[in-house]
């Protein structure tokens, strides 16, 4: 999904006419969606991409067209040509998945990469840039009785890919580096384990990393919002969101069975990832968890990310992932104890200025600010340690 600029304008009157019709549907089109028991994935999702088609073609698109803002570059014609682009993404997923419950992946496949590449993929997405510094990345694993090395924490050794098991966005058998901008989005991939059996690393990019970003509405919409872009490029950039947001729904269904083998919900997760490793200029994909109660957080960073390995190799790590990260030692709760056992680091400005905006609900009824929980001392705590390349 577009990256989302610096402030520039106020939005207009119509602009903010068109958030609000988006805002009054955000609830049907939330993320991530729950399917209901004993329901049929291909036929659940074709009538959740339907519906938003519906929605596109009754309510939004013409409205679009009138706010009389035309929006720049290619944009434009992607007003002109909505419609009919987005039964092309919409009816290239619902093709390739009952592909692929016939079995026939291959074909699956090539379906998926011809609705992509109908539609410019690459360009339309304008994969957004995220440049060193400007993002916190976070890695958790399961510690046990053993403190863990930076090695421990990268991704599955190539030597040890028999251990890969399969998740929403992975090829089997493919290595990934899977980061989380948060603690505490890590913590809830893990399921809400005990904190103090997760030992934490922080990541840093060494250069620019391309993304394909996959938002929620909400969050899309905030974004905008609170950003005051100039109509032209905030309608440029809502074009591009609302024709990928099939994409978005496809992605983002919560697994009915999460104990089963097989996961329909992950099939076209993996279709883009595989999608995502034919093209060298995209670095990996951004996207938001199943598992976060997003209703309990605020102003949290709870998106995670996947960059699958490039180079392969027999044992080791991928040298192309482990020249583009640095990341600190691994850390738990537990060991900062044991060696910061006095004192508790003291709060820098920005987590005072933090208190009441970012907050999260772990315990109903209580809205903890994010800076002095669990999560915001391990992430203060990381902020603070020396980071260095992954050993091969």
């Amino acid at each position: 999904m577009p990256d989302i600029p610096s402030p520039i304008m106020p939005l207009s009157q119509n602009f903010e006419s068109l958030i609000s019709e988006l805002r009054a549907v955000q609830h049907e089109f939330e993320l991530p969606i729950s399917r209901p028991e004993g329901s049929y994935f291909p036929d659940f999702l074709a009538s959740k991409l339907d519906a938003y088609r519906a929605f596109c073609q009754e309510a939004l698109i013409e409205k679009l067209k009138a706010t009389g803002i035309r929006p720049s570059g290619h944009g434009a014609d992607l007003l002109n040509s909505m419609l009919s682009r987005l039964g092309t993404l919409i009816d290239g997923i619902n093709a390739a998945v009952s592909l692929h419950y016939e079995g026939k992946l291959r074909q699956a496949n090539e379906r998926f990469d011809e609705a992509l590449a109908s539609l410019n993929f690459i360009s339309l997405t304008s994969v957004g840039s995220i440049q060193p510094g400007s993002e916190e990345f976070y890695r958790a694993r399961e510690g046990g009785e053993r403190r863990l090395t930076r090695k421990d924490i990268f991704h599955i050794p190539f030597q040890s890919r028999h251990l890969i098991a399969t998740n929403r966005y992975s090829i089997p058998g493919l290595p990934a580096l899977y980061l989380g901008n948060s603690t505490y989005v890590c913590w809830e991939e893990f399921t809400e384990p005990s904190i103090g059996t997760l030992n934490f690393s922080r990541f840093a990019n060494t250069r620019p990393l391309n993304v394909v970003r996959i938002y929620r509405l909400a969050d899309f919409l905030n974004s905008i919002t609170e950003n005051w872009m100039d109509n032209e490029r905030g309608m440029d950039l809502l074009v591009r969101f609302v024709l990928l947001f099939p994409l978005s729904i496809a992605c983002t269904i919560k697994t009915l069975y999460p104990t089963g083998k097989f996961k329909a919900e992950y099939i076209v997760p993996q279709l883009l990832l595989q999608y995502v490793t034919k093209h060298e200029e995209i670095d990996g994909i951004m996207f938001p968890s199943t598992k976060v109660n997003y209703s309990s957080i605020r102003s949290v960073p709870a998106y995670n990310y996947v960059f699958p390995a490039r180079a392969v190799a027999p044992t080791g790590f991928c040298p192309v992932l482990s020249a583009l990260f640095h990341l600190t030692e691994p850390t738990s709760l537990e060991l900062e104890r044991l060696i910061n056992h006095a004192a508790q680091d003291a709060l820098g400005m920005n987590e005072w200025k933090q208190m009441e905006s970012k907050t999260v609900t772990i315990v109903e009824g209580i809205d903890s600010p994010y800076p002095i929980t669990a999560f915001g001392n391990i992430e203060r705590v990381l902020r603070q340690r020396d980071m260095a390349a992954c050993p091969n």
